[in-house]
């Protein structure tokens, strides 16, 4: 039996796992040639590079390797690291992006080693990564999106509700301000801090265009610029002078900056400078369910002038999405027995019978079933539970 056992370890750990994720096959390869790799799962991305979406090891110091089996790694994935027990990670100049939730919950992560050359840090990166106290971020970022480092969020409970004379909760919650974010002024770190009300440390001034640090941007920043095509510039001198923000510098990137010496302004449009301040667009052109209650279909609303216009029409129009809205007013989120008929079914039902893919879903509801005593149950990991 444990030669059985063996045999079948063996084959596990090298064999191919092929998978679908909304009607998109990936690959993830088992990193099972070398010791050093065996511990994380990854998956091949469209640009021929590697996405790390999971760790199985038990190291509490981890360091992502800058390559797999020869292929880069680009990007750390979507919850690949959540809730898992390491103490420090540091990532290497190979990774470009940390996606969403890719180490929310790690409460035990205190260090974070990030390099020049990320660029984004996706929603909730490092959301309720307790003993985080501080995190320094290079230069090369210019995204960082909201809640990356919302490491300790506390959500309210006990909340009297006077309407309904009961005790309830709320989705409000906390961020603990005492978390420090380390990086240079004038960019996406300092412009966090100030919205997320974080204490925000200084490690220089960084102006764009401003290659000869100088604090203008004149002629000789364009000379210099020209003069560092094709070299290895410091990470320093790519940050100023990589105005277009396509990570080398070259001849456009010298024309932008002598655009912006005959014309101020023209600094304040380098794509650089706009990446600072321009919303991920996720949503943007997604296709989105939408199901609940008259909230959901918009009963009673006035607003733009629509008597049938709610949050699921706004969020749709201002993403130009394609949606479909299901809500019907006066519905429960769980099933109710004295519901008869297609048009008083409950959320639930409806979900169950939903049909095509979706890129968002979006559901509301609870308040009927709060009015009607119905008892909603738990959230679950369970597809099949109210």
């Amino acid at each position: 039996m444990k030669k059985i056992k063996k045999t079948l370890s063996l084959l596990l750990s090298t064999m191919i796992v092929f998978s679908s994720v909304a009607g998109v096959s990936t690959t993830v390869f088992a990193a099972s040639d070398e010791l050093t790799y065996r511990k994380f799962e990854y998956k091949m991305l469209d640009d021929d590079t590697a996405e790390i979406c999971g760790y199985t090891g038990k190291d509490t110091v981890v360091t992502i390797p800058e390559s797999i089996n020869s292929v880069p790694v680009t990007s750390i994935g979507r919850t690949a690291f959540s809730s898992c027990k390491i103490k420090e990670v540091t990532i290497p100049n190979t990774v470009r992006s940390i996606k969403w939730w890719a180490f929310y919950g790690c409460s035990s992560l205190e260090k974070v080693n990030l390099n020049f050359g990320l660029k984004t840090v996706g929603y909730g990166a490092f959301m309720n990564c307790k003993r985080l106290k501080s995190v320094s971020i290079p230069m090369s970022v210019t995204q960082i999106c909201d809640d990356s480092f919302a490491v300790d969020c506390t959500t309210k409970t006990g909340v009297f509700d006077s309407y309904s004379k009961q005790t309830i909760s709320t989705q409000q919650y906390e961020v603990d301000s005492a978390f420090t974010l380390k990086g240079y002024s004038g960019t996406v770190a300092e412009k966090y801090c100030n919205d997320s009300s974080l204490n925000f440390v200084s490690a220089g001034e960084v102006t764009y265009g401003d290659v000869d640090g100088s604090g203008e941007v004149d002629a000789h920043d364009a000379k210099l610029a020209k003069s560092l095509i094709g070299s290895i510039p410091t990470e320093e001198q790519l940050t100023k002078a990589d105005v277009d923000d396509d990570g080398k510098i070259t001849e456009n990137d010298v024309n932008l900056i002598l655009q912006a010496v005959e014309n101020e302004f023209c600094k304040d449009l380098f794509p650089c400078v706009k990446a600072l301040y321009t919303a991920p667009d996720y949503l943007s052109g997604r296709t989105m369910y939408c199901d609940g209650d008259s909230v959901a279909y918009g009963s009673g609303t006035d607003t733009m002038g629509n008597s049938t216009y709610s949050f699921c029409n706004y969020v749709a129009e201002k993403y130009n999405m394609t949606m479909t809205n299901k809500a019907v007013p006066g519905t429960t989120l769980a099933i109710r027995k004295d519901f008869i008929g297609t048009d008083h079914r409950s959320i639930l039902e409806r979900v169950r019978e939903m049909k095509g893919d979706y890129d968002v879903i979006l559901l509301d509801g609870g308040f009927n079933d709060l009015f009607k005593n119905v008892k909603i149950g738990s959230m679950t990991d369970k597809s099949n539970k109210s």
